[in-house]
């Protein structure tokens, strides 16, 4: 079988009821595997479905900046420092409830990753491996970055445009990181039938498209790069 054209990671932020009520069944429907960047007070308050959920083999990793920056992205309250601490207390707080060998990706808030006086925080965040920034476009699989993954925010589309969205990165070897906030509820959310939509779609392109978990993707590639170094 040819490699696929595409490969896609579903990405959801905060770990919030709504995802683990509407989501995780509709992903489990079709057999995909999505990456929930937890905050840790959802994670925390409904900490019995996202141990299910990681059972299942969902990527449950850090988010705890989600809830904290302003609505374009930016934290100017919080310095470098401040920032690294809080997302190494999130993933310390996970690895307590979810064990993971493995490693986690990082998730950080939609627009500007800037701090206190305007700094970039991203150069701080070297401790992982893989960080979906909040910066909008689609990454070349062949090029990628994994510590400067850009992400497609997909609030407020219908599921054509969502689609589109899949459509569109299916021209080229492309690495889509979909971003998705609540599912089914919210003014900013996407219906759920929407979603549902996008699933079905990606279901049905099972041949040109692949789903995987974020770490999943990044584990993937690397491999891939081993493979191609070893036979050149």
């Amino acid at each position: 079988m040819s490699e696929p054209q595409c490969t896609v990671s579903l990405t959801y932020n905060g770990a919030t009821l709504n995802q683990a009520e509407v989501v995780v069944p509709a992903l489990d429907r079709y057999g995909f595997k999505g990456t929930f960047y937890a905050d840790p007070i959802p994670f925390l308050e409904n900490l019995g479905a996202w141990q299910s959920a990681h059972e299942q083999g969902h990527e449950i990793s850090v988010g705890s900046l989600l809830s904290s920056c302003l609505p374009d992205g930016s934290l100017p309250c919080w310095t470098p420092e401040m920032i690294l601490d809080d997302l190494c207390e999130c993933e310390e707080l996970l690895e307590e409830f979810l064990p993971l060998p493995s490693g986690r990706s990082l998730g950080l808030p939609i627009g500007a990753s800037t701090c206190a006086g305007g700094e970039n925080y991203l150069s701080h965040l070297t401790h992982f491996r893989a960080i979906r920034t909040g910066v909008s476009g689609m990454n070349l699989w062949s090029e990628v970055d994994f510590r400067s993954l850009m992400c497609l925010p997909m609030n407020d589309l219908s599921g054509e445009q969502l689609i589109d969205a899949v459509r569109m990165g299916m021209k080229h070897p492309s690495y889509l990181v979909l971003s998705f906030d609540a599912v089914g509820e919210g003014e900013s959310g996407v219906d759920a039938s929407d979603h549902a939509e996008l699933l079905q779609f990606l279901d049905q392109s099972r041949d040109l498209v692949r789903v995987l978990p974020v770490m999943e993707c990044y584990y993937l590639h690397r491999k891939v790069r081993m493979d191609s170094l070893q036979l050149s």
